[in-house]
């Protein structure tokens, strides 16, 4: 039998699925589904690959028969939008056209998921023009992505500060767009 624990939003028959397809192998009359074939390390591998939004899993055997999976799912962090998809559509750095492609990253800067299109307050959006822009891709190093958002940290706790929306060029030049405390907008 098969144990999975920590998943949140996927399915765990979906899991299931994506490990029947390494197990339900065989290799010259080998089942591979015989517990002493079994391969911890592909299987995470697989599970990993079918599914971005994991970023870590554990597969071990327990009692000998049941094979245990502990995964552990990316959550959002930040909202990365395609600069491209919307700079005909700006007019006094307001967005037009809400027909932009956007990305959630992890808390590391991965890029995991499409994300649905959010008006202002549920996250700060991070326009680039950056071709990193790509489910399973690093949109910064883990270095740079931390420094950045404790800049925005920053900002928002020490001086109250909140922020519109960030523009990034592919040459990393930035421009932060923010809420004044008359409601205006303001470009730092």
């Amino acid at each position: 039998s098969i144990n999975i624990s920590g998943n949140k939003t996927i399915l765990s028959g979906d899991i299931n699925k994506s490990i029947d397809n390494v197990i339900d192998r065989k290799i010259l009359f080998v089942p591979m589904n015989n517990i002493l074939f079994l391969n911890t390390k592909r299987i995470e591998k697989v599970i990993k690959n079918d599914f971005p939004k994991i970023y870590e899993a554990h597969v071990f055997i327990k009692d000998g028969s049941i094979l245990v999976v502990n995964i552990g799912e990316r959550e959002p962090h930040s909202l990365w939008c395609k600069y491209d998809d919307v700079k005909d559509n700006i007019k006094n750095n307001y967005i037009l056209d809400f027909s932009e492609k956007c990305f959630f990253a992890d808390q590391r800067g991965f890029i995991y998921t499409k994300a649905p299109y959010f008006s202002g307050g549920v996250f700060e959006k991070i326009y680039t023009e950056s071709d990193v822009l790509k489910i399973g891709e690093q949109i910064l190093d883990k270095k740079e992505f931390d420094k950045f958002f404790k800049f925005i940290d920053l900002l928002n706790s020490k001086f109250g500060i909140t922020i519109n929306h960030i523009f990034i060029s592919k040459h990393n030049e930035t421009k932060i767009f923010i809420n004044s405390l008359l409601d205006r907008k303001s470009v730092v």
